[in-house]
């Protein structure tokens, strides 16, 4: 049996590297640890999801493996997988503010920061508070800097102990390509 808890745990433990492009480590010994930690995550999560028959939370896990597979350019087919797995997921359940988050993120860090924004709003109107920060990515993304500061302030006001917030307002003041 698989042990949906433990691969929780260790998408949220790679996760906090390579959730979101581009990838950020301390060194290259973690990043080659998390390349190989993926690796073993889609050997057990694609065949899941790739079942007709796949849950809602199924696919999800699958997107966000391949997801960050695709962020550290490891394995192949993990842009089309996590696409595929969660449209489906967005199909079974299309008000999950989790899902309509995640697939915000799929479009607006693929490059359609117009076609993400409305998930990625749909999922901050539903309280899942992460989706201000993509927003804030996606406005930085199309060179709306109030919008993405906007969002950020929304986002602080929500939790207000993230420390990742003003190294955020300041990569929007300076224009950066991305708040990640």
């Amino acid at each position: 049996a698989i042990d949906r808890a433990d691969i929780d745990a260790r998408i949220n433990l790679i996760g906090k590297y390579a959730r979101h492009y581009p990838a950020h480590f301390d060194n290259v010994r973690a990043r080659r640890g998390a390349e190989a930690e993926v690796k073993d995550l889609l050997k057990t999560v694609n065949p899941i999801a790739m079942n007709p028959k796949a849950t809602h939370n199924e696919l999800v896990q699958g997107f966000k493996v391949n997801g960050i597979a695709r962020n550290l350019d490891v394995g192949s087919n993990t842009t089309t997988n996590a696409d595929n797995f969660i449209r489906r997921a967005l199909k079974l359940e299309p008000k999950n503010p989790e899902t309509n988050y995640w697939f915000g993120v799929l479009l607006s860090e693929g490059g359609g920061m117009k076609e993400g924004i409305p998930y990625l709003q749909k999922a901050a109107k539903s309280k899942y508070n992460e989706a201000h920060l993509s927003l804030a990515n996606a406005y930085l993304g199309l060179g709306k800097r109030p919008q993405a500061i906007a969002e950020l302030r929304i986002y602080e006001s929500l939790v207000p102990n993230d420390t990742r917030v003003p190294d955020m307002l300041d990569a929007v003041k300076q224009d950066k390509a991305s708040i990640w």
